[in-house]
């Protein structure tokens, strides 16, 4: 592809030989030349990236780097050999609804964020669990006057709103950010992407999200081989509730300085809702109830504690 394409859809890959056929076919099977595909392959081990090597398509990009490195930092990676105007993040086990992008691409103004409605499903039955950022959702998150960042702590908080086409600039603070944190870094990306942003919804479905998957995956939490002594300490660390919740103070800080909400992030609680659990994610949510955490100053003062009770829980499951 000689020209800056409007849209790159970026696939963070490692270990999806059995859905990534699905995944690229539903990119590819789009007749725009409007559209890149860049696929980084954290360097897969199951014969993903001899898969991805078979299309042969002026608009595929495959890169891979010198060396493995994790979930967040191989989206940068992607990200940062792409060049499209907008961006768009696709799983390597998901896939897009039949020629979505050929009627939407061509449509981006070039400002506004375009959420993307999508089908959460049972890969081992079909069904769809939930679905995500429809109308209704949309309306809840920016239909209110009150800032972005109260809305999205108070009545939504999801991360996964990051499955966006969103306009590249919106990314420029991603680096700046620690990954470690108690939820995951992604929530505080997407605080970056909607401040200040005009947001425009996609009616029509965009996205098949898989769960329960039928085929076994190693991914980058459980990397299907055994990890050096040295590796064992390091993610023993980083899994500390007090290690997690001091990421999320100081992504808390960086976000609140480029937001202009430092006390609303700091000071103020976070819904959380679904497997999460209750408050600190210890108590069980078998009723599907919806809990507020604490503000992250409170759960980093109690992480400690929380760390300890973790670990003893850890301890007598085994």
């Amino acid at each position: 592809m000689t020209h800056s394409p409007k849209l790159s859809i970026i696939i963070p890959l490692y270990n999806d030989k059995d859905y990534i056929e699905q995944c690229i076919s539903s990119v590819l099977d789009n007749k725009s030349n409007q559209i890149e595909l860049v696929i980084s392959d954290d360097h897969s081990f199951d014969g993903s990236l001899d898969i991805c090597k078979r299309y042969i398509d002026d608009r595929v990009k495959i890169v891979r780097p010198k060396h493995p490195l994790g979930t967040v930092r191989n989206w940068l990676y992607g990200l940062n050999h792409s060049k499209g105007e907008y961006i768009y993040f696709l799983a390597g086990d998901d896939y897009l609804s039949a020629g979505i992008l050929d009627d939407l691409v061509d449509n981006f103004d070039g400002d506004s964020i375009y959420t993307a409605p999508m089908d959460c499903f049972d890969d081992k039955t079909g069904r769809v669990i939930e679905g995500q950022m429809y109308p209704e959702q949309y309306i809840s998150m920016f239909g209110r006057n009150n800032s972005f960042v109260k809305r999205y702590l108070k009545y939504f908080n999801h991360d996964e709103m990051s499955l966006s086409f969103f306009p590249r600039r919106k990314t420029l603070y991603w680096d700046s950010l620690i990954e470690y944190s108690v939820g995951s870094v992604f929530w505080f990306w997407v605080a970056i992407i909607f401040h200040n942003a005009s947001v425009k919804n996609i009616p029509k479905t965009v996205l098949y999200k898989r769960y329960n998957h039928v085929c076994e995956r190693a991914n980058w939490k459980n990397p299907g081989r055994e990890s050096t002594k040295i590796e064992s300490i390091v993610i023993f660390f980083l899994n500390l509730h007090f290690v997690q919740s001091f990421c999320d103070i100081y992504n808390s800080i960086i976000v609140g300085v480029r937001t202009n909400s430092i006390n609303v992030l700091l000071f103020s609680n976070r819904k959380i809702s679904g497997l999460s659990g209750g408050m600190f994610g210890l108590f069980p949510d078998a009723c599907n109830m919806i809990f507020f955490r604490p503000n992250v100053l409170i759960e980093f003062i109690l992480s400690p504690l929380i760390s300890v009770y973790s670990l003893l829980k850890r301890n007598l499951h085994r």
